[in-house]
């Protein structure tokens, strides 16, 4: 789809952090200003990479049920939500364990076990923490961010929002005209077959740093630290992607040049 090259780039760098050594993957959450952005197609678009799990609608339980094995035995190394607003659309007790099981999927010691909301916990380990990739709309973002800021959800997702240009809606009206909107690329990226160690010198540590205290200022609610750890992640991955184990300026650069999304301005995609 037109206008979602940035989209693209940035979902490819955030699977590959499933592929660092020693690191935890990166969590994601895309928010569009509107419906009909993109976002649900070209994450849809990358159910065909490995490892990756896509998932239209879920409960705890649901998770549990149909990946439980998989996440045993470290298969899965993220869940893709094309379209969040569909889980959060249940009943409040289920969409409240939902967010207790992703919270737990995230953090550093991985799930060890699930609340459904209706029955037991159940005991489940995964082999490692796993990433989430979760897109959604403006105003059902904003019903639920100051829940999410409580329970800490919020804190453990790079946050990327954004809108079209009055250009880039142009050209999709044109491109639809065209009938190219028939043929939708499909979108998979090489992933190594072991997790790979990336270094990153300091010295790209602190210009990354110095990069985490201007996003910062666009949430207040936390110091920092895992902004810093994802912003690192994503180098390395950009790194990795070259087929280099170190991170350089490049790479650096680059995630530069994507933070200017990594708020909640609504930034146009040009």
């Amino acid at each position: 789809m037109i206008g979602v090259e940035l989209l693209f780039e940035i979902i490819k760098l955030t699977l590959l952090t499933a592929y660092l050594k020693e690191e935890k993957p990166v969590s994601l959450l895309i928010i569009s200003d509107r419906p009909e952005s993109g976002k649900t197609e070209i994450i849809k678009n990358f159910n065909g990479t490995k490892v990756v799990a896509l998932v239209t609608d879920a409960t705890a339980y649901g998770i549990w049920r149909d990946f439980h094995k998989e996440l045993r035995e470290g298969k899965i190394k993220h869940i893709l939500f094309p379209d969040f607003l569909t889980p959060l659309s249940r009943q409040k007790p289920t969409v409240e364990s939902l967010i207790t099981t992703l919270n737990a999927l995230i953090i550093e010691e991985g799930l060890s076990e699930i609340h459904t909301g209706f029955l037991e916990p159940i005991n489940i380990e995964s082999s490692r923490p796993i990433g989430v990739i979760l897109a959604m709309i403006r105003g059902p973002y904003e019903k639920h961010k100051k829940t999410w800021i409580q329970n800490s959800f919020l804190s453990r997702l790079l946050v990327l929002s954004y809108r079209f240009s009055d250009k880039r809606v142009k050209d999709i009206f044109k491109s639809i005209l065209m009938d190219e909107y028939r043929s939708p690329t499909k979108l998979s990226i090489p992933v190594p077959n072991q997790p790979q160690s990336v270094e990153c010198p300091l010295e790209m540590g602190v210009q990354l740093k110095l990069l985490m205290d201007d996003l910062k200022g666009e949430g207040e609610h936390v110091y920092g630290f895992r902004m810093l750890k994802d912003l690192r992640r994503l180098a390395m991955a950009s790194a990795l992607a070259d087929n280099r184990d170190v991170v350089d300026r490049e790479d650096v650069d680059k995630v530069k040049a994507l933070s200017s999304f990594f708020n909640e301005r609504y930034e146009e995609l040009s």
